[in-house]
């Protein structure tokens, strides 16, 4: 019995390090909408994306800057962590904060390239094609279901950007759980309605857009993703996407390169860049005792 309570304890422990439950939007913090019944979607007047402050944008305000602009926007994911977007209208560079890699892409191969500095200097090359079809590892079970055509859709601000909302019910976001990972895990409230918000303001291209989407596991529409929000059964409202902070740059500050094979290991899969040394370790202690049992 100790020995099964510990092997529960560790397995228990390494899934949510991976898996990790949709949080509240309400974090006590100006950029996050509120939970509970409220269905107010207005920004606060501290939001960091409102024209007060001079170092953010907001996209469609008198003297705005035209989508041609380069952006730095963080962004957060209930599953893949904290995100540093650096774009301009035909290149992109996406560093996972939380994990420690990122991934270039750009025209005009539109090839991605993921790389990693810590830990080990690390890099592999996919097609666009071949990202657009898998997305991330480890990342498969945990998509958007739901027909973005059939959606209800309006004009609207979200934290002093302008936007197109979406509005649609749409099935689970958690697909079918194998056995061994989260069966025995209390199930979330079902999903009412998902707000899922774009703004063509700060890219139209379509590939940008193709790659960006697809990293977070949102429906492909035209523009960016700035959220998606679910509204639940429970009267909850929980964000599988947010953004933080979104900054506008002149396009010449904006130095996107792809990383040189030279200074890198050239890996043959995707996983081990994205997966860091730390995370790898524990996936093989989490293996090795259950093996055991």
């Amino acid at each position: 019995m100790r020995r099964f309570f510990q092997i529960t304890v560790l397995s228990f422990a390494v899934i949510t390090s991976l898996v990790v439950v949709p949080q509240a939007v309400a974090q006590g913090k100006p950029h996050v909408v509120a939970t509970g019944r409220s269905s107010s979607l207005a920004p606060p007047k501290s939001s960091p994306l409102t024209p007060a402050k001079a170092s953010t944008v907001a996209p469609g305000k008198p003297g705005a800057v035209p989508f041609e602009q380069a952006f730095t926007i963080t962004q957060k994911h209930y599953f893949l962590g904290r995100w540093q977007i650096l774009l301009n209208k035909d290149k992109v560079k996406a560093t996972n904060v939380t994990d420690g890699y990122s991934i270039v892409t750009m025209a005009p191969t539109w090839k991605v390239v993921y790389f990693r500095d810590n830990g080990g200097a690390k890099m592999c090359e996919t097609t666009m094609e071949s990202f657009i079809l898998t997305g991330l590892p480890l990342s498969g079970g945990y998509v958007i279901e739901g027909h973005i055509q059939q959606a209800g859709q309006r004009k609207s601000n979200y934290k002093g950007l302008k936007t197109i909302e979406y509005s649609f019910r749409r099935a689970e976001r958690v697909g079918p759980k194998p056995a061994w990972t989260l069966a025995d895990m209390p199930r979330e409230a079902g999903v009412t309605v998902s707000q899922y918000w774009v703004s063509p303001i700060i890219t139209r291209d379509h590939m940008v857009g193709s790659f960006l989407q697809k990293l977070f596991m949102v429906p492909a529409t035209e523009g960016y993703p700035v959220a998606f929000i679910d509204s639940r059964t429970d009267n909850t409202r929980n964000a599988v996407l947010d953004i933080l902070s979104c900054r506008g740059l002149p396009p010449a500050e904006v130095q996107i390169t792809y990383p040189s094979p030279s200074k890198y290991k050239l890996c043959k899969g995707v996983r081990e860049v994205t997966i860091s040394t730390a995370k790898r370790e524990s996936f093989n202690e989490w293996a090795e005792t259950i093996g055991k049992d």
